[in-house]
């Protein structure tokens, strides 16, 4: 991520009110002027300086707060200064792209702006910030991210990001050349995703249904306590799955992976367990190397046995196992 100096621009207004905070807006012309006119009201001193750090005098004292127009990736954002901290800032999101706000909160911004916001809010949300002061940008980086995806939507994780699964479920993908589809994995709550980079394993990550994630930075999440045991847990679910898709008949293939998914989302019924996640014929077979038409010849068998059940029809069928494997236990939360 490019960074660069918060470098003072002229002063546009009220430059003689030494004792009012000050805010420097980073931007082109453009956007500079764009956040000018939300500002207008503000009781502040407010200064511009361009995107690219160049030049510029204006008030000498360090800016209590730096808003940065963002409009494309990488993002420039406010360096530390050789003594004391960096500066507190906000995004303004010029072109309301979910992938810079995400980028913008993960390098640090109190908040991300849309672009329509009205002059009014934007005021609010300037003296807000500055009245909260520099710790309130540490305990925001602590938390996190938190975002909400509607079902097919796809999440766009950054190689340096692990993601939380609050609810819902999240499902990895690996998108073939000529468009096939292998599911490997489905995420339930209190699961770990780890970012991967951009490159030919061509892995995606859908929201399976209506979900909520927290998205931390890789350096947020080492900092906690609870990045081992979820690494650990992540590694054990990843070795279960590739175990049980090297099966070589399809209905183990099929009974193990409905026991895996029935420990993020099983739930006791009088006939087993209940998986209670929706899953197609089509999905079951992305996951297990086969067909549709198989998989439902080998869900019929299997049904005969009564070792798997459905409840339900359409979009609200459920799978039930009549006793899950053993090797479920490899995704039993860690102490």
């Amino acid at each position: 991520m490019t960074r660069t100096a918060a470098a003072p621009a002229p002063a546009t207004h009220d430059a003689g009110a030494s004792r009012k905070p000050h805010v420097l807006v980073v931007g082109d012309a453009r956007d500079g002027a764009a956040l000018l006119e939300r500002l207008a009201d503000a009781h502040c001193v407010v200064s511009v300086a361009p995107a690219d750090g160049d030049g510029g005098t204006g008030p000498r004292r360090s800016p209590d707060l730096v808003v940065v127009a963002v409009r494309s990736l990488p993002l420039r954002v406010p360096e530390a200064p050789v003594v004391g901290p960096a500066p507190a800032w906000v995004a303004w999101n010029a072109t309301d792209s979910a992938d810079l706000a995400i980028a913008a909160y993960a390098a640090g911004a109190r908040c991300v702006l849309p672009s329509g916001v009205p002059g009014a809010v934007c005021a609010r949300v300037v003296a807000a910030t500055i009245e909260a002061g520099p710790g309130a940008a540490r305990s925001t980086e602590a938390r996190g991210l938190r975002r909400r995806y509607a079902r097919g939507d796809r999440l766009l994780l950054e190689a340096d990001h692990v993601l939380t699964v609050e609810s819902g479920a999240i499902a990895q993908r690996v998108v073939q050349h000529d468009g096939t589809e292998v599911l490997i994995g489905i995420n339930g709550p209190s699961q770990t995703i780890l970012g991967h980079p951009d490159d030919s394993c061509c892995l995606d990550l859908i929201a399976h249904e209506e979900s909520v994630v927290t998205i931390h930075t890789w350096r947020d999440a080492a900092s906690g306590d609870r990045l081992a045991a979820a690494l650990r847990a992540r590694l054990r679910q990843l070795e279960a799955w590739s175990a049980v898709q090297a099966r070589p008949q399809l209905t183990a293939r099929i009974v193990g992976l409905l026991s895996l998914l029935a420990n993020p989302f099983g739930r006791p019924h009088p006939l087993g367990v209940l998986i209670d996640v929706r899953l197609t014929h089509g999905q079951l077979a992305a996951a297990t190397g086969s067909t549709r038409a198989t998989i439902t010849r080998a869900l019929g068998v299997l049904r005969r046995r009564r070792t798997v059940w459905t409840v339900g029809r359409g979009t609200t069928q459920r799978f039930g196992l009549r006793e899950r494997e053993a090797h479920a236990h490899a995704l039993q939360p860690l102490p």
